[in-house]
């Protein structure tokens, strides 16, 4: 696997931004307070299901954080920066999750 860097979190949540926007509102990408090499992205949903996404490295490997409100904790590792089946996995989690409230909107 090739260098990962910040710049790249930043071009992964952009991407996944794009395939979810049908599904949720997104925030800004911001890089977290305690940790300036992740990036984090908040969504919006009803309110009832908003949360963060938030893009690292762990132990080599790209780690995708889904935190909602609930506590839980959905993850995903990526193959790389270019894993373009990982984003459609994680793309295919919130079309799942999120799907009803698109047609609320």
């Amino acid at each position: 696997m090739s260098r990962i860097n910040p710049d790249d979190f930043e071009k992964i949540l952009e991407n996944i931004k794009d395939k979810i926007s049908d599904f949720v509102q997104c925030d800004d990408i911001r890089a977290i307070e305690s940790n300036f090499n992740t990036k984090a992205m908040i969504f919006k949903s009803d309110g009832k299901k908003d949360g963060t996404i938030i893009v690292g490295e762990d132990k080599g490997k790209i780690a995708v954080d889904i935190s909602v409100i609930d506590n839980v904790v959905r993850s995903f590792i990526l193959g790389g920066k270019g894993d373009k089946e990982g984003i459609k996995n994680i793309a295919l989690w919130f079309q799942e999750n999120y799907r009803l409230e698109e047609s609320l909107r």
